[in-house]
């Protein structure tokens, strides 16, 4: 089997998990591995997975008042660390990110 992923969509990594659960299909190829099948067989664990990645990120400032709300007179942060943690097990999930000069921070998941 020949998976052509669409445009705009990533693969998963294959292989991680049982054979009826993950994705077969190499994503450098889109191939699954080959498959002898006798008339009257059938193989439904030949699969792949594909997502539409995700972008999470925004814009960094001195929140003064501690209100959660940029003023006006708040100013952004430049530098500012951010890392994309799993909230249940707080394993790290994105390579970290820093604030540019405009003190915006983007990740691509």
């Amino acid at each position: 089997m020949m998976f052509m992923t669409p445009a705009g969509y990533n693969e998963t990594t294959p292989n991680t998990t049982t054979d009826a659960n993950d994705s077969d299909a190499d994503p450098a190829t889109g191939n699954s591995p080959l498959t002898n099948l006798v008339s009257g067989e059938s193989d439904q664990t030949i699969d792949a997975g594909i997502y539409r990645p995700a972008t999470i990120g925004d814009y960094v400032w001195n929140d003064t008042d501690g209100d959660g709300v940029q003023d006006p007179t708040e100013t952004g942060l430049n530098g500012v660390t951010v890392i994309l943690k799993d909230a249940a097990t707080l394993a790290v999930l994105q390579t970290t990110v820093t604030t540019l000069v405009d003190q915006q921070y983007s990740m691509i998941l």
